[in-house]
């Protein structure tokens, strides 16, 4: 779009009349108005230049003129102009008298000769009898009741063009602009586009319309020498021409239509006829009469509320509230992206203050002249006497300036068109209004204005917020000259700033701005968001003190001298340079105002609050002698999202001294600009355990499939990317901010590397179940492969072993290995250097260092030789690098990703951890039960946790130290108070890094505020609690402190405490001995502190607190660094949280912060949240303690401060986080951190524990997420994996086979081949054997199948021949449930079966071992052995016998045999599968199949599952049970089980899952709701009822009772023989079944973990169906 900018002042910048528009008509009615010579005459304006007249007067200052000359000479009198006299009626009752006689006072001759003059028309057309026909018909196709088609045009093409509009620009980005250059294009072809239809080329006609109508019209009009006007006439031709060629080609718009055939029913109707060049030129009076008007009227009512305080805050409000309404009885609408809807509603709504608006603004920005004609002889006006001929000029905007009808004329004041309350003021209220003037030329456009400005305000106000620009002043000023000709133009430009607004709809909200968080430290950037909101300037004045200077883009909204002052420190002379660091939106007292706050976007939550901002502020001090008190003292910050203020630091040090040299707003301009330019699209965005794993690992390539992942979709998004500029770029020449940086520095990678690299992450990232190759090997850090050959791990490059899975091993170019680099380093290696943040020998730290981090490749070497790769290499994933381009200097950034949000700056806990433990370090005054919970033995550092915990107002006071002293260390303080942002939030929107007295307000109106102070009279103040040293690092708890009430609950003293009033006293106890003022069950304060005393001053107490402060200053005086200290930081407050949550359920009974604490239960029921309870038990969660004495130990230390705890709104946060994690969390059947604990720290974990842990963690451990949350809990420094690695040492060996194959789950993601790596010599060598034992088992089971598999096929052709010869007795025996004993012809049977069928019997028994790799013997809870089942000397073998009954040779009878209870292990169920398909493929489908038992104890039909033997064999479920149950149900002959015994270890037929903790499978479940009916199906499985034969039948369990006769009389009642005859029997099964079958193949293991097994998939009878 082109600016209009430069075309606003036109008439003053050249030769002609300053007054041309208003000379112009003058001159143009002289040429045929005369003098009158009525005796009855207006006064005549005097004037001294003859011929001239008042022209000149009249154009310097119009409003000036005609006010005093109304003043003077009345409401009617004679102006002399351009030789001619004109009479101006400026009163509304004259001129609505005026506009009643019409006959009198003739307006057509003028509205023609305009026609003719300015547009061309031709004499004969405007002459003819069809032009005032035109005229009439624009009346009524513009008729309020037919107008709506043209708005609901204009709506959509408003509506397009702004969502076009919108989309060109960035999100977050503003920009800079004039009003003009903004608003006046879109209305120009909205509204073009409303009117002609979108096939007219308005936009390409724009700036020739503005040359013609802004420089042209008004001469044109006036007649002047058609040789002057030359040009004008090319510009004018041009657009009609344009009209021409459209009315050639039809338009489909209907609106455009009926416009059209207004005007071109003259060239056939007219008389005489018109040219269509005619009616292209009423088309061009038509465009400029909407295009002239309506834009700039639209122009006005954005501009006039802009200079108004509050802007468009009102009219926000109403349109808020009105769509509220309206879409209440329009549920279904969509203001947002309909039209008809939006239309629908701006039409209908109850919009008064919009309307009062328009009203105003037109009333101040319209001068029209309604120009008449006298057409009667003589005719009286207003007392006085007019002749034909004599031309009236009814100025309609006198009337609007009128100080006796609107007060205050020249003053926007909307409300003078409301009446009180708000509502519009009726037709009696109203004041005259003549806009639009009035009689027969009032404005036919006037419906279409109204409305259209209405929508078009709707939508500008919708999509967009639009604010001065403070940096380039502004003024309203109307533009006089085009005095009389409508809407006046504006002189000069407003500069505004434009953003765009993002919406969120939402039904019970109705229009919501939505909540735009900015980007996390963490990544999912976007090169549009920006990374500053303001750039701040304030300077040190000798005579005003501190003083701001500059704010960019726009202010603030804050009190400026606050904002001053905070970045002028006290003391700043004693500096050369400081830093200091505040926040920003913590109280209304320091919000930003501004509705401009980028991130922010109007957030109206429900507690009105905003994103902290975080404010960078470099203050600098120059000596300079010339300069009053020889110093010059300036201040530079930036407001910024971003918690890691600290890698703006170097731009910052740039930038004030550039603005030292050039102290300009230019400065800041490039400062804001070059960082907002900043590009994070590629940083990756790590989730909160990603995070937790990242920060504790001195490994640089943690997660670096994390970045590949993101260059390759930038790769992507790159090549699809739209080259599409700006549009408005074209519109403005003002500066705008830098929405990338692509074109200036590109990613270089060639493509085929990137595509690899991007497939080869793909893959990693979709891999979520543990499918393991068995030809891949396991790798140590460096990339050599591991080996059990021999005694050494390490192995040369060359060895591998066999079959061990290594899934992660990926060619990428994020991997920092190289064997190029020639500096790989074994972990023996003598001369290998541990970093400072390694850990080693301290107490709780472990006894564990990491594995060292390899090696990157030398970036500069790589840079050199392979520059494509530059942007590629991931030299620390720690940190997302990026630069910055300033001034020239491009600026490298390390920008940290894994960083939380209380975690603000590069603070330093060790700082704070060697000032508070130093020598010099007391406590003094009162004591308190939240603070001093050792009592007199509490360290400093404690004291300080425990006043940050319990929201304590604390203090830091740094006297004489630079103000960055001080904010390190109420940084560093959250951070101790949240667990390093780990664990808890709420301390950093409390937090003022440095502070004044002139802030003093705002900081004591934060509960529990955490302050940075320089100036000693704080010291003195009485609004603090706890004042902290940071020099000396004594802390003094003020004498007022308040008092509290007694812990809710009294918990057991330990054994070796005793409570004497209120104090703990330790008794002879072999830690030590204590007598300090603990308030335990008192309440109020202690006895006072002696000053100075220091808290190893007496016996030391050892508890966890002062192991705890052992620790850190142990692992500081080692020399460990930040890393390894934050770690434990947030290790101690996550056991502090846990403590808490333990303390809830004890003194409450429950507990909203964390999992109940319980222990394992042999049996028991859990009644945790999520904890799984199984055949072996239920698992513990919560809290992990040694032992009882040390629980009662650990709640009476922590009662005091938890209560003070739960008072604090980090514990309100922690409350929802913990319900949001709950919800949302990986692992979600275990208490995981519960689980870890045992292992690492339990003195004594039993098999059973160790059993269901370990394969609870190996069956729930599966995705990418789960497997990333566990390995949280796991971090180098405590061990890594050791605590889960201990199982490969297990006496037992399931145990021992659920650790591995966990570690196999583990080693299924980079990350966990990263850990997995990391194990030491004989953890990995253990791991190694046992997977290698494995794969020998697997391959002699397969070698084994394969034996039995020929066996099978070449005996199953003499089976066929021995069905026919069997001799077929029938057992007679007892055919109910009990224990009758099998009778004399059941031995007869047996007998004779295994003399006709001895070789089938032998052809599918089974024994333990060789059926499909079953395992050889089980595990019970207390670790000892079991028996295979059907296998061993004690019994015999499991056994299937298939016979025909002798009384009907179609009934089949199968009777399987497991001694001693039938029980279905896998020695039973595979002959029993194989004897299945034996039965599908040679017995007719005619026949039937009954299933009896026979066992060594008869009264046994079978017993269920051996549960050990079935969790020690590998996929028991998938490879034996659910390929059983499917072979039974897809079976094509219909069956009859006949149940001769017990189905239950304990009498009759029951499923008692729910007695001992069973799962019920999803299959299961589903064939049982295919069997039962809901209330029995509930009898059976939620109440374990035992049922008898007699209470089968009557459920509908079975169907006769009885014996083998019943059995054949059933098949005789039903008609069962024969049924599978038609050969459908089989796939109605499948049908009927067909959800069972699915859920036994999606779902094939116990738990229901889908698995990927494509091998079982594709032999499944249901796939192949």
């Amino acid at each position: 779009m082109a600016s209009v900018s430069s075309n606003l002042d036109f008439f003053s910048s050249t030769f002609l009349l300053p007054a041309a528009g208003f000379i112009a008509l003058l001159v143009f009615r002289s040429q045929f108005g005369r003098s009158s010579s009525a005796p009855n005459q207006p006064p005549l304006v005097p004037y001294l230049v003859p011929w001239l007249g008042s022209a000149v007067s009249m154009g310097k200052d119009p409003d000036t003129f005609f006010t005093q000359a109304r003043e003077k000479y009345g409401n009617i009198f004679a102006v002399q102009a351009a030789g001619a006299k004109q009479y101006f009626v400026t009163s509304a009752a004259d001129i609505a008298s005026v506009y009643k006689n019409s006959k009198s006072f003739v307006f057509m001759p003028t509205r023609k000769d305009i026609c003719e003059a300015a547009f061309g028309t031709s004499h004969a057309a405007v002459f003819g009898d069809y032009m005032e026909t035109m005229f009439a018909m624009h009346h009524k196709v513009l008729a309020q009741s037919n107008v709506g088609i043209f708005t609901q045009a204009l709506t959509r093409h408003g509506l397009r063009i702004i969502s076009g509009l919108k989309d060109s620009v960035a999100e977050k980005e503003i920009f800079h602009t004039t009003l003009e250059a903004f608003v006046h294009p879109l209305v120009f072809e909205a509204q073009s586009a409303a009117m002609f239809g979108s096939s007219f080329p308005a936009m390409s006609l724009y700036q020739t319309f503005l040359e013609f109508d802004g420089t042209w019209f008004p001469l044109m009009v006036a007649k002047f020498p058609r040789f002057l006007l030359k040009k004008g006439v090319a510009l004018r031709d041009k657009i009609t021409l344009a009209f021409n060629d459209y009315l050639n080609h039809p338009t489909s718009e209907d609106q455009a239509i009926e416009f059209r055939n207004v005007h071109t029913a003259g060239v056939t109707g007219a008389t005489p006829p018109w040219s269509q060049y005619d009616a292209a030129t009423n088309f061009m009076g038509g465009f400029w009469a909407a295009e002239s008007n309506m834009t700039w009227a639209v122009y006005w009512l954005l501009a006039y509320p802009l200079y108004q305080p509050g802007g468009f805050s009102a009219l926000i409000e109403e349109l808020n509230k009105a769509r509220h309404d309206w879409l209440e009885d329009h549920p279904s609408a969509n203001l947002l992206s309909n039209s008809d809807d939006l239309h629908d509603f701006v039409v209908t709504a109850n919009l008064p203050l919009m309307e009062a608006y328009l009203s105003e603004t037109l009333r101040i920005t319209s001068s029209s002249f309604s120009i008449r004609t006298v057409a009667v002889d003589e005719v009286s006006l207003g007392g006085y006497d007019f002749q034909k001929g004599d031309i009236i000029v009814c100025n309609t905007r006198a009337v609007h300036q009128d100080e006796a009808v609107y007060a205050d004329p020249g003053v926007f004041k909307p409300e003078r068109f409301l009446q009180p309350g708000g509502v519009e003021a009726t037709n009696q209220s109203r004041k005259p209004f003549l806009a639009f003037g009035g009689g027969v030329s009032q404005c036919e456009g006037r419906h279409f204005a109204v409305r259209g400005a209405k929508i078009l305000i709707a939508l500008f106000l919708t999509h967009f917020d639009i604010q001065l620009d403070p940096g380039k002043p502004s003024r309203i000023d109307l533009d006089m000259t085009r005095i009389g000709l409508g809407i006046l133009h504006p002189k000069t430009p407003t500069h505004i700033l434009v953003k765009r607004k993002k919406w969120a709809y939402s039904r019970a909200v109705t229009w919501v701005v939505s909540n735009a968080t900015f980007l996390s430290m963490a990544g999912n950037g976007s090169r549009t968001a920006q990374h500053v909101s303001f750039v701040l300037l304030a300077e040190f004045d000798i005579d005003q003190g501190s003083v701001l200077s500059h704010e960019y883009p726009y202010p603030t909204g804050m009190d400026e001298q606050l904002l001053a002052d905070l970045m002028i420190p006290d003391g700043v002379h004693e500096q050369t340079e400081d830093w200091t660091i505040f926040f920003l939106n913590q109280t209304p007292g320091n919000t930003i105002s501004s509705i401009f706050t980028p991130g922010d976007e109007e957030e109206e939550e429900a507690d009105d609050k905003k994103d902290l901002l975080y404010v960078l502020n470099l203050v600098r001090t120059k000596h300079d002698k010339s300069v009053k008190r020889g110093a010059v003292v300036k201040a530079l910050a930036i407001c910024t999202h971003h918690p890691c203020i600290q890698i703006f630091k170097p731009i910052l040090l740039i930038a004030l001294e550039d603005y030292y040299v050039d102290p300009s707003v230019e400065c800041l301009v490039r400062l804001f600009d070059a960082i907002n330019s900043m590009d994070i699209s590629l940083a990756p965005t790590l989730s909160r355990d990603e995070k937790l794993v990242l920060r504790v690992s001195e490994r640089r390539d943690i997660f670096a499939e994390k970045f590949a992942s993101r260059q390759a979709l930038s790769q992507g998004h790159q090549r699809s990317a739209s080259d599409s500029s700006n549009i408005l770029a074209k519109t403005t020449d003002t500066r705008k901010l830098s929405l990338s940086r692509a074109e200036n520095h590109p990613p270089q990678s060639t493509p085929g590397h990137q595509r690899s690299t991007s497939s080869s992450v793909a893959k990693q990232l979709r891999s979520s179940s543990p499918g393991l190759s068995l030809n891949s090997e396991v790798s140590d850090d460096e990339g050599r492969p591991l080996s059990n050959g021999g005694s050494a791990i390490w192995v040369g490059e060359s060895e591998t072993v066999e079959g061990l899975p290594n899934p992660t091993k990926m060619e990428t170019n994020t991997d920092v290995r190289s064997s190029e680099s020639g500096h790989s380093q074994r972990p023996d290696d003598p001369d290998r250097k541990s970093s400072m943040d390694q850990l080693s020998v301290t107490s709780s730290l472990g006894q564990i260092r990491e594995q060292s981090t390899p090696t990157s490749l030398d970036s500069h070497r790589l840079s050199a030789q392979h520059p494509q790769h530059h942007r590629h290499i991931v030299r620390d994933t720690h940190f997302f690098e990026t630069s910055v381009l300033y001034n020239g200097h491009n600026l490298p950034i390390k920008l940290p990703v894994s960083t939380f949000p209380e975690e603000i700056g590069d603070y330093s806990l060790i700082q704070l951890i060697q000032t508070f433990t130093s020598p010099t370090a007391t406590i003094s005054g009162p004591a308190h039960p939240h603070l001093h919970t050792n009592g007199m033995q509490t360290p400093p550092l404690m004291l300080l946790f425990n006043a940050l915990i319990t929201q304590k107002r604390i203090i830091f006071l740094g006297y004489g130290r630079p103000a960055g002293h001080v904010s390190n260390f109420v940084l560093a303080a959250c951070a101790l108070g949240s667990g390093c942002g780990c664990h808890l939030r709420g301390f950093a929107e409390r937090a003022f890094p440095y502070t004044n007295l002139s802030n003093k307000a705002v900081v004591e109106a934060v509960p529990g505020f955490i302050a940075g102070v320089k100036n000693p009279i704080f010291e003195s103040l009485p609004m603090w609690d706890v004042l902290c040293h940071t020099d000396t690092g004594k802390i003094v708890v003020h004498r007022d402190i308040s008092s509290v009430p007694p812990p809710i609950s009294s918990f057991p003293t330990p054994p070796s405490l005793n409570v004497r009033g209120g104090a703990v006293v330790f008794q002879g106890d072999e830690d030590g001995k204590m007598a300090a003022s603990m308030m335990i069950g008192a309440g109020g304060v202690a006895g006072p502190i002696g000053p100075g005393v220091r808290p190893d001053q007496g016996t030391k107490l050892e508890n966890y607190d002062s192991m705890f402060v052992d620790d850190l200053t142990a692992a500081v005086a080692q020399h460990f660094g930040e890393t390894m200290i934050r770690a434990r930081v947030a290790e101690y407050v996550s056991r502090f949280i846990r403590i808490a949550a333990c303390y809830e359920e004890t003194a409450f009974g429950t507990t909203s912060i964390g999992f109940p604490t319980q222990p394992f239960s042999e049996t028991g029921v859990s009644s945790a949240m999520g904890i799984p309870q199984g055949f072996c038990g239920s698992l513990g969660s919560g809290m992990v303690f040694g032992d009882e004495v040390s629980s009662s130990k650990e709640m009476s230390w922590n009662a005091s401060r938890v209560e003070g705890w739960r008072l604090t709104r980090s514990y309100e946060y922690l409350q929802q986080d913990f319900q949001v994690w709950l919800e949302t969390r990986p692992i979600k059947k275990m208490d995981i951190k519960h689980q870890i604990s045992r292992l690492r720290y339990a003195k004594a974990v039993s098999d059973s524990e160790m059993d269901l842990i370990m394969h609870t963690m190996s069956e729930d451990v599966r995705t990418y997420e789960q497997i990333v949350e566990l390995l949280s809990h796991l971090p180098p420094h405590a061990g890594g994996l050791l605590p889960v690695t201990f199982g490969l040492f297990h006496s037992i060996a399931p145990i021992r086979d659920a650790t591995v194959d966990l570690l196999n789950i583990i080693r299924s993601q980079p990350i966990g081949n990263h850990f997995v790596s990391n194990l030491n010599a004989f953890h990995r060598f253990a791991y190694i054997q046992i997977l290698e034992n494995r794969k020998r088992e697997q391959q002699a089971q397969v070698r084994q199948q394969e034996q039995l598999s020929s066996q099978h096929h070449q005996q199953a052709q003499i089976a066929q021949q021995l069905f026919a010869a069997a001799t077929t007795v029938v057992d007679q025996g007892s055919g109910q449930f009990g224990t009758k004993p099998p009778t004399s012809s059941a031995t007869s049977l047996k007998s004779k079966r295994e003399t006709a069928s001895g070789f089938v019997s032998h052809l599918f028994s089974g024994t333990s071992g060789s059926s499909n790799g079953g395992h050889s013997s089980s595990v019970s809870r207390s670790g000892s052995m079991h028996r295979p089942a059907g296998g061993g000397s004690d019994h015999p073998t499991a056994k299937i016998i298939l016979d025909r009954l002798s009384s009907n040779n179609q009934i089949y009878v199968l009777t399987f045999s497991n001694p001693p209870d039938n029980r279905l292990t896998p020695s039973l169920i595979t002959p029993f599968i194989n004897t299945l398909d034996v039965v599908e493929k040679h017995v007719p489908r005619s026949a039937l199949l009954v299933t009896i038992s026979s066992s060594l104890t008869p009264k046994f039909y079978s017993n269920g599952f051996v549960l050990m033997l079935n969790r020690a064999t590998h996929e028991f479920h998938r490879d034996y049970w659910n390929k059983f149950l499917i072979r039974l149900l897809t079976l094509p002959i219909p069956t009859i089980a006949l149940v001769r015994g017990h189905a239950l270890a304990k009498g009759w037929l029951c499923m008692n899952k729910v007695e001992f903790g069973g799962e019920l499978t999803p299959s299961m479940a589903s064939t049982l709701r295919k069997k039962l009916d809901a209330r029995t199906y509930g009898a059976a499985v939620l109440e374990a009822h035992r049922f008898t034969g007699t209470e089968a039948l009557s459920a509908g369990i079975v169907d006769p009772l009885g014996h083998m006769t019943e059995v054949e009389q059933l098949i005789k009642d039903k008609k069962l023989i024969g049924k599978g005859s038609k050969g459908v029997f089989g796939l109605l099964r499948d049908e009927m079944y067909m959800e069972t079958m699915r859920l036994l193949e999606r779902y094939p293991n116990k738990a229901g973990t889908q698995r990927d097994d494509k091998e079982k998939l594709g032999q499944s009878r249901w796939s192949k169906l």
